[in-house]
């Protein structure tokens, strides 16, 4: 017989089951660092980790992480913002001198107050959605604005 039988059954998955448990962990530390999690980043991970040169299409690899048990939805977000110590010094020294530039009991100023900063902080400038496991739920730790 020169041809070979037919194999029977469903064929193997493109992400094999070995992977799992690095996925599982990879997730797991970027939630737990607050790191947003995307379907492109766990590629380029399982890409880092792989011995073999085989890519994985990210609609592959969304099935994959859905038949492992992990699903994508929003999460806890418990964290509020967090300052680093010199903005908040910067912020004391700003908010004093305005202080000294107002004349007491009064409205107002000795020199004129102008204002340039532009920046602000939009509660919408993080997504809510990330990657986590049925068993350990959403438990990623971002902040909340």
């Amino acid at each position: 017989i020169k041809n070979l039988p037919q194999l029977r059954g469903r064929p193997s998955y493109s992400v094999d089951v070995t992977h799992q448990e690095a996925v599982r962990n990879y997730i797991r530390n970027a939630n737990l660092e607050g790191r947003h999690i995307t379907l492109e980043s766990i590629c380029s991970f399982l890409n880092e980790i792989s011995s073999t040169e085989e890519s994985f299409h990210i609609s592959t690899l969304a099935r994959t992480l859905d038949r492992w048990g992990f699903e994508f939805g929003k999460g806890i977000r418990s964290q509020y913002l967090k300052e680093k110590d010199h903005i908040v010094l910067a912020r004391q020294n700003y908010l004093r001198k305005m202080r000294r530039n107002r004349i007491v009991r009064s409205e107002k100023t000795r020199r004129p107050e102008v204002y340039l900063d532009e920046s602000y902080v939009n509660k919408n400038h993080s997504n809510d959605f990330v990657w986590y496991s049925n068993e350990d739920g959403p438990w990623i730790q971002k902040p909340t604005g």
